[in-house]
């Protein structure tokens, strides 16, 4: 059947070697197989928050049509809400 996809904000973890433990820096999107109880993950960009309240957690969320990823995050020095487009991997 067609995969179903989730969109998360931590344990992401692009390369092992380099001594960062904590992941929580990406929005990324998983590719899940829920029958195989597989999971791909598929990094999107980093989002850049201080963590430094709720309000500028990323909670990332998809809109309605399921092609786009909407997040919070102070990268710029002020609140401010993002959006990735991500039809072109998640209509595949």
């Amino acid at each position: 059947g067609k995969p179903a996809w989730l969109v998360t904000d931590g344990s992401y973890v692009p390369d092992r070697d380099t001594g960062d433990t904590w992941g929580g820096k990406w929005i990324c999107l998983l590719k899940v197989d829920w029958a195989g109880q597989k999971a791909h993950w598929l990094p999107q960009c980093e989002h850049g928050s201080s963590w430094s309240c709720q309000d500028v957690h990323p909670h990332p969320i998809f809109d309605h049509s399921g092609t786009r990823i909407y997040f919070t995050s102070d990268v710029e020095g002020y609140r401010a809400v993002y959006r990735l487009d991500v039809a072109d991997l998640v209509n595949q």
